[in-house]
């Protein structure tokens, strides 16, 4: 302990605290380096003048408030234009496009296809057909509601 707080270890002492840790040695340097240095602020001032911290030059890697906001307003506008044109689709459509498209772990075309006693083939193609269907409908409803088209497209 009295060779800790000296600063720099001899390499006697690194090899016998190595040794007792069973770690390398290079790490017992390190550590001793670490726990001999400084403790440092962030509000500690870079300039004489005072006014610039260290602090404020981390960068915030997050986005910013305003860009969490229009992305916010822009998904709700996104919900509301597709469950207005998911009414206009009949409810087998509707189920085969919640269960294909709008799960986590979507439904196989053979699961649907035992489901409505078709084929996966047939599944496939009122998959499209819906898909279709909802594109066209948010498009309209888009323009009712006064939205920019490619929020419809998208």
């Amino acid at each position: 302990m009295e060779q800790l707080e000296q600063g720099d270890l001899s390499p006697a002492a690194v090899a016998t605290i190595a040794a007792a840790l069973g770690v390398p040695e290079k790490d017992v340097v390190e550590m001793n380096r670490r726990m001999s240095a400084a403790d440092g602020s962030l509000n500690v001032t870079m300039t004489e003048d005072g006014e610039t911290e260290w602090l404020d030059r981390l960068v915030d890697e997050r986005p910013s408030q305003e860009s969490t906001l229009a992305e916010a307003d822009e998904m709700a506008q996104r919900r509301k234009l597709l469950g207005e044109a998911m009414t206009r689709l009949n409810e087998r459509e509707r189920e085969i496009l919640r269960e294909r498209r709008l799960r986590d772990e979507p439904l196989t075309l053979e699961d649907l296809s035992r489901r409505f006693h078709v084929s996966r083939e047939r599944i496939r193609q009122l998959e499209v057909r819906a898909v279709d269907k909802l594109k066209k409908a948010m498009l309209g409803v888009a323009k009712t509601l006064s939205l920019p088209g490619d929020l419809a497209a998208a």
